[in-house]
C-alpha cells in the first residue's frame, strides 16, 4: 500500500467499515436480546449447580477451542499475501491440531471427575471436545469471508448460532434433559457456523498441502492465542477455584453474572472486532489515517461503557432478580462488584486492535504476560472467601 492512501480508496474502505460496523452491531443486538430472553428462560428452567458444571467444563474447553480461531483468523485477514496453497495449508492444520486437542480433551473429562468429584463432568467434557473441531471446519472459511469484508454474511451466520443454540437448549430444558440442554447449547453455535461457512463461501480447500507454507501462520497464531489464552485463563480460573472452595451452586450464580456483566463488551467489542481488524490492517503504512480510524473506534466504545457502568452498578440486584429470579441473589452481589469495570474492560479490550492490524502480536503478549501474572495472582489469594467478600 503506498504511503498516501488515494481519497476514492480511503472513502471506499471508511463505507465499507461503517457498513460492516453498523450490520456487525446490529446482529449483535438481536443477539443479546435473544441471549437475555434465552437466559431468563433457561435460569427458571434450570438450577444454579446445572449452570455451574458446564461452567467448571467451559472454563477449560473454551480455551483450547479457540486456538485457531484466534490466531488464524487474524493472520488470514491481517496478512498482505495470500495464496492459495497457504491458505489450504492453513486449513489442514488447524483441522490436524483440532483433532489431536479432541482426543486430548475427552481424557482430560476422567481427571476433572477426580478433581471436582462429580461424575456428569466426564460426559460434559467428551461432548465438549466435539466442538473443537467444528471450529477447526469454519474458521478458514469465515476469516476468508472477514478478509474480503462480507460481514453481513458472518454476522448473520453468527446471530442463526445463536437463536437456534436457544431455542434447541429450552426445548431441552422442558423436556429434562438438565445441564445436558446447556450443552447443547454450546454446540448449536460452531455446528451452525460450519454449515454456514459451507454454504455462504464458495472457497474450497482444494489442492497441494504444503505444511511448511503454513509456518508463518502458525508461528503468528501462537503469538495470538497466547495472549488471548491470558484472557481465558483470567476468565476461567476464577470458576475453577471457585468450583473447587465452593461448589457448583455458587460457580453457576457466578457465571450467570458474569455474564449480565460482559453484555456491554460483547455487544460492543466483538462485533468491531474483525471490522477494525480489517480496516486497520489495510492503513498499516499510513500512520496519519490509521491513528485517525482508531481514536474513532475507541471513542465509540467507551462513551457507552461508562454509561453501562453506571447503570449496571446501580440496578445491580434489581436486575438479576428481574431477569434470573430471586433464587439468584448470591448473583446480585457478584454483578455490583463487577460492575464498575465495565469501563475499563472495553478500553483495555480494543488495544489489541493496534497490535494484530501492525503484525505485532508479540509486543501485545509481554504486556498481558504481566496481567496475566498479577490476575492469576489475585485469583488464588481471593477465591478462599467466595465470589465476593463480605
Amino acid at each position: 500500500m503506498n504511503e498516501d492512501m488515494p481519497e476514492l480508496e480511503a472513502l471506499a474502505l471508511k463505507n465499507k467499515a461503517i457498513r460492516g460496523a453498523s450490520v456487525n452491531i446490529a446482529a449483535q443486538s438481536v443477539a443479546i436480546a435473544c441471549q437475555t430472553v434465552g437466559a431468563v428462560i433457561l435460569a427458571r428452567l434450570l438450577g444454579p449447580a446445572d449452570f455451574g458444571l458446564v461452567a467448571i467444563v467451559t472454563a477449560f474447553s473454551t480455551w483450547i477451542a479457540n486456538f485457531g480461531v484466534n490466531g488464524f483468523t487474524e493472520y488470514i485477514i491481517y496478512r498482505p499475501d495470500l495464496d492459495k496453497d497457504e491458505v489450504v495449508s492453513i486449513y489442514w492444520l488447524h483441522v490436524l491440531i483440532a483433532s489431536v486437542l479432541t482426543a486430548g480433551f475427552v481424557g482430560f473429562g476422567f481427571a476433572l471427575v477426580g478433581i471436582y468429584r462429580q461424575p456428569g463432568l466426564r460426559g460434559i467434557a467428551a461432548a465438549m471436545a466435539a466442538s473443537f473441531v467444528f471450529y477447526a471446519l469454519s474458521t478458514t472459511p469465515i476469516a476468508l469471508l472477514k478478509r474480503e469484508m462480507k460481514f453481513a454474511k458472518v454476522a448473520m451466520a453468527e446471530l442463526t448460532g445463536v437463536v437456534l443454540s436457544y431455542i434447541l437448549a429450552i426445548g431441552g430444558a422442558l423436556a429434562g434433559f438438565g445441564y445436558w440442554s446447556i450443552v447443547v447449547r454450546q454446540l448449536t453455535i460452531p455446528a451452525t457456523l460450519v454449515l454456514a461457512a459451507w454454504i455462504l463461501n464458495p472457497w474450497r480447500p482444494k489442492g497441494p498441502i504444503r505444511l511448511k507454507k503454513a509456518f508463518p501462520s502458525l508461528k503468528y497464531a501462537i503469538k495470538v492465542y497466547v495472549n488471548l489464552a491470558l484472557g481465558f485463563l483470567s476468565n476461567g480460573l476464577d470458576k475453577v477455584l471457585l468450583g473447587k472452595y465452593h461448589g457448583a451452586s455458587l460457580v453457576g450464580n457466578y457465571d450467570r453474572a458474569y455474564s449480565i456483566f460482559s453484555m456491554p463488551a460483547a455487544q460492543l467489542l466483538t462485533p468491531l472486532h474483525n471490522v477494525a481488524l480489517a480496516s486497520l490492517s489495510r492503513l498499516q503504512n499510513d500512520k496519519d489515517k490509521f491513528s485517525a480510524y482508531f481514536a474513532k473506534a475507541v471513542s465509540l466504545v467507551t462513551f457507552p461503557g461508562v454509561l453501562a457502568s453506571v447503570l449496571l452498578t446501580i440496578l445491580a440486584h434489581d436486575l438479576v432478580a428481574l431477569l434470573l429470579g430471586r433464587n439468584w441473589v448470591e448473583a446480585g452481589f457478584v454483578v455490583l462488584a463487577l460492575g464498575p469495570g465495565i469501563a475499563a474492560q472495553l478500553l483495555y479490550g480494543s488495544s489489541s486492535w493496534l497490535h494484530l492490524s501492525l503484525g505485532t502480536p508479540d509486543r501485545w503478549l509481554r504486556w498481558n504476560f504481566v496481567a496475566g501474572a498479577v490476575t492469576v495472582t489475585l485469583f488464588v489469594l481471593a477465591a478462599p472467601r467466595g465470589a465476593v467478600a463480605r
